[in-house]
């Protein structure tokens, strides 16, 4: 999936706002338009955003300027809460729920309120984010602000996923879907796509949940909308862990990773970091997959700060204050009509009294909420510190286990030099009375004139399996020699073309047996930079596989032809095809596939290790295209003479 450029229209407005920043003169002026600037590159450039919000705030603090401050604290509180900084948000979006009070400015309240309602839900206060979201929506009914609307269903949804409720929040989220179509509010769908997503993956329908995930990437790259690409990549790729299809899965996460860490969206990372731990641990790479956990559980911590804590109670502290001082105004208009009776003076008294019990149970309730927070953030520390100690458990635990492995690898490096020894010296032993058997045969075949029938076909198959074993003793030395002669290789112009014509003449009565139709496609006196000795051994080893692996009657093609700025060399058959987990073991050594020889041929498991061996001491690359049935493809790139 590819990242789209700004769009036409995003790049004019934005041009647009910074040439009328720069011929304007008015102080105020200059706070909307920066205010505007931080609005337009919120989605796709939240630093640039955040700079522009802070700029417009100072530039309103000192000329006097609160509705422009209030505006610019609602970006900064927007942005902030983007990179997972809920404490300095909450305090901006405080700061502006305050002006936006004072100015009865309904439908800046409602967005605030529902920004609140995000941060609560984020920090898993399910009571205090749906609270929030009923105050936005009566004040987004009040003015029939249908956007804001939509919003608030898609939040509510999203309320009822985290409490695992998918049914509900399906109920929720397809009215909102309908809505965004009706207007056709393609950022709002986008938001509604990926939740739409996590309700399938709720029911374990994971095809379904990444189908939506995918319309939400759509929708979020033609809106060039850097948060949301990155959570629909994760979200993506977190569909495919569960399908199993981990190679996928962590492609996918690593893209929006990249997205995420690069424009510090700290929710996202660590989304991406506890989802590549999940991966690793499914795939059995324990070491790798605690490597991560570790990173998202520093994250969290980092984001779940009793900084946000204190701050979350600060905001609950300051609305209740705030009623307490709406009470005390009404009691104070109760007062102020009836003081002017002087019969009414003990009820005034009266009223004194209940405004300071009020008060009373207000500063009581209030310094018990901050008890429970202290309390709380307390058992968080201790709960902290025990997972600490976890994973400090974890981490000797793998030490040990490394210390453990290290030395039975080294062990295995010993043994396997000592079997390689032992191979090479029986191989070698091998040829000596492998030659006496070819020369007695040829001795006695001499005399061929006095030999039955039954004689000259024993003669015959002993040739035919002192061959055999004659082929695998030298792909054994083979390997074992490419070690030690790796300073051999000896690059030259060769020329390509020419070799693959050979390859073929000599091959072509062993394809016949099996009527084999080799074929060539080359440009004439293509050459490359290349071991002679290495590339008619790679080319002899693929087209002599291809005319084992193939059914008679088919078609084995050698070609040759140009791919960007080097040659690439392609053994094309019809036979079977490698399963994919065959692909995984196709170029280690003594591999067993389970593909077998169409004739009867053997196969030691050692020629593509050797091709592989061959092909990266020239420079090259090999690989393998192949799908079961459907013939394989081995092609090899080399760099042009």
């Amino acid at each position: 999936m590819g990242w789209s450029v700004l769009s036409l229209a995003q790049i004019e407005v934005a041009d647009a706002l910074r040439d009328s920043l720069s011929r304007t003169t008015d102080p105020r002026q200059k706070v909307d338009i920066l205010n505007a600037l931080a609005e337009s590159c919120l989605n796709y450039d939240l630093d640039s955003s955040l700079a522009n919000a802070a700029r417009a705030k100072t530039l309103g603090l000192a000329n006097n300027y609160y509705a422009g401050v209030a505006h610019a604290n609602k970006w900064l509180g927007k942005g902030n809460s983007a990179k997972g900084l809920y404490s300095k948000a909450l305090g901006q979006f405080m700061d502006a729920l305050t002006f936006f009070k004072k100015q009865n400015d309904t439908l800046q309240m409602a967005e605030v309120y529902k920004n609140l309602g995000n941060i609560y839900l984020t920090n898993d206060n399910h009571r205090e984010g749906k609270r929030y979201y009923d105050m936005a929506m009566a004040l987004y009914d009040g003015v029939s602000n249908t956007r804001g609307q939509i919003a608030i269903l898609n939040n509510i949804g999203t309320m009822y996923l985290r409490l695992g409720d998918a049914d509900s929040a399906l109920h929720y989220l397809n009215q909102a879907r309908l809505a965004n179509l009706e207007i056709k509010n393609d950022d709002g769908l986008s938001y509604n796509y990926t939740n739409m997503g996590f309700a399938y993956a709720l029911k374990n329908d994971y095809n379904k949940a990444i189908e939506y995930y995918r319309n939400s990437y759509d929708l979020a790259v033609a809106n060039n909308n850097r948060e949301s690409v990155a959570a629909a990549l994760l979200n993506i790729g977190d569909g495919y862990m569960n399908l199993g299809d981990y190679e996928k899965a962590e492609d996918y996460v690593r893209q929006g990773l990249a997205i995420a860490n690069q424009d510090g969206y700290k929710f996202s990372t660590y989304i991406g970091y506890y989802t590549l731990g999940e991966i690793n641990e499914k795939k059995g790479t324990y070491k790798e997959s605690v490597k991560w956990y570790k990173e998202a559980q520093k994250l969290h911590d980092e984001m779940h700060s009793s900084e946000t804590l204190m701050a979350l109670m600060d905001v609950q502290t300051r609305q209740l204050e705030e009623a307490q001082a709406r009470e005390i105004e009404r009691i104070n208009a109760i007062n102020a009509e009836r003081i002017q009776s002087a019969k009414l003076k003990n009820l005034l008294y009266l009223s004194t009294a209940i405004f300071a019990l009020i008060v009373l149970l207000g500063l009581t309730y209030f310094y018990m909420k901050r008890h429970k927070a202290t309390l709380k953030i307390a058992m968080q520390n201790k709960e902290i510190n025990e997972q600490k100690e976890k994973i400090e458990a974890q981490s000797k635990k793998i030490k040990q286990v490394n210390s453990t492995l290290r030395e039975r690898n080294k062990k295995l490096r010993e043994l396997n030099e000592e079997k390689n020894y032992m191979m090479s010296v029986v191989a070698h032993d091998l040829k000596s009375p492998l030659n006496q058997i070819n020369g007695l045969a040829s001795v006695i075949k001499l005399d061929e004139d006095r030999l039955t029938d039954t004689q000259k076909e024993c003669l015959d198959n002993i040739a035919v399996a002192s061959g055999r074993l004659s082929e695998m003793i030298n792909k054994i030395l083979d390997s074992r020699n490419f070690d030690r002669n790796q300073d051999s290789v000896k690059i030259e112009p060769i020329d390509i073309d020419k070799m693959a014509t050979d390859v073929l003449n000599d091959f072509s009565a062993t394809a016949g047996k099996k009527n084999i139709t080799l074929h060539k496609n080359a440009k004439n006196g293509a050459k490359v930079m290349a071991d002679k000795h290495y590339l008619r051994q790679v080319f002899d080893n693929l087209v002599s596989n291809a005319i084992k692996f193939s059914p008679e009657g088919t078609n084995i093609e050698l070609n040759i032809t140009h791919d960007g700025d080097k040659i690439l060399a392609e053994v094309k058959d019809e036979g079977p095809g490698i399963t994919p987990e065959d692909k995984e073991k196709l170029f280690t050594e003594y591999a067993v596939l389970s593909a077998k020889p169409t004739g009867g041929e053997t196969s030691t498991g050692l020629g593509l290790a050797i091709v592989k061996n061959y092909v990266e001491k020239m420079g090259g690359e090999i690989w393998c295209e192949s799908e079961p049935g459907q013939g394989a493809s081995f092609k090899v790139k080399l760099d042009p003479a």
